[in-house]
């Protein structure tokens, strides 16, 4: 059993001609998503997706076989050690030890499977291999830690659904702002390598939003957007970035995995839930992958069209 945390420092589908044919059921009246910490179901009403064909053909023509999530020594994000090491341990309320060097995905799902792993470890790792701000650290870690690294470790131990989960973690963001510093992109993230797999949860940020609103053709999830206009040499350019608004729900959640899990069905084959979610976010940096590309061409063309 892992222990808890130290005391001490030691809707409806849209039907057209532009959508695809294939109508993906979840599930037959009611769909069981997870247990409640009494073991019982919670029920949710059956989702119907159907895909856009244009999009879905895009995003088939840029996955010709689904990315892998294998384990090897390759690290990703950033070192959890090196992170973490501004912070004053003496200043968080919940003790921390060693944290690893370096990881990547298939070694976070490993460790919190292990319960040899602290979950305020865990959740550190996980932090600093998505890349969080420094800033955003500071702000984190310079309020009480405790609520949330508890609230972390109840998704660990699988009492919570994912959208009870999400909720949760909202919650924790208003009122007196503890959660200051993470916000749905990143408490999604702890959610994804947490939670057993029963009440598993995705990655829910600005290009998974993006990703699945564009190819479901749905405002499953409410996204905060922001242009700023520039004219450098080359004319005139729009900047845009997305946000996860704090004004999604568990709800909402429930929904934007429903449609990862319909996705990965719809593809079938070795298209996993964790493959599909994976490659909606894609790569971007200087070297953006073919599916980001054709995401934020699609984001450009719905905020300010052709320019």
């Amino acid at each position: 059993m892992i222990d808890p945390l130290p005391t001490e420092r030691t809707d409806r589908p849209f039907f057209g001609p532009e959508y695809a044919c294939a109508l993906v059921n979840l599930a037959t009246s009611t769909m069981r998503s997870a247990h409640n910490f009494d073991g019982a179901f919670s029920p949710w009403k059956a989702i119907y997706f159907m895909f856009v064909e244009e999009h879905l053909a895009a995003f088939q023509k840029a996955y010709v076989q689904p990315p892998e999530i294998v384990s090897t020594n390759k690290s990703e994000g950033k070192s959890p050690f090196a992170w973490f090491k501004p912070v004053d341990r003496f200043d968080v309320d919940v003790a921390i030890t060693a944290l690893p060097v370096s990881v990547n995905r298939a070694q976070l799902l490993a460790m919190a499977r292990s319960e040899e792993i602290g979950t305020a470890e865990l959740c550190i790792s996980i932090l600093a291999w998505g890349g969080m701000h420094g800033a955003n650290r500071r702000r984190l870690f310079e309020r009480p830690a405790r609520p949330w690294l508890e609230l972390a470790h109840e998704v660990r131990m699988g009492s919570l659904s994912r959208s009870e989960a999400y909720d949760a973690f909202a919650a924790l963001r208003t009122g007196e702002a503890m959660l200051i510093g993470m916000g749905p992109a990143y408490f999604t993230k702890l959610l994804y390598f947490l939670a057993p797999r029963h009440s598993k949860g995705y990655i829910l940020d600005q290009w998974l939003g993006c990703s699945i609103n564009l190819i479901t053709g749905r405002m499953l999830v409410h996204l905060n957007e922001n242009i700023v206009w520039k004219r450098p040499t080359s004319g005139l350019v729009a900047e845009i970035n997305s946000f996860v608004s704090d004004a999604n729900t568990g709800e909402n959640y429930e929904n934007f995995c429903q449609a990862v899990e319909a996705l990965s069905r719809s593809l079938g084959g070795k298209w996993t839930p964790d493959a599909t979610e994976r490659a909606l976010i894609s790569d971007g940096g200087r070297r953006p992958h073919e599916w980001r590309i054709y995401v934020e061409r699609m984001r450009q063309h719905r905020l300010v069209g052709g320019l």
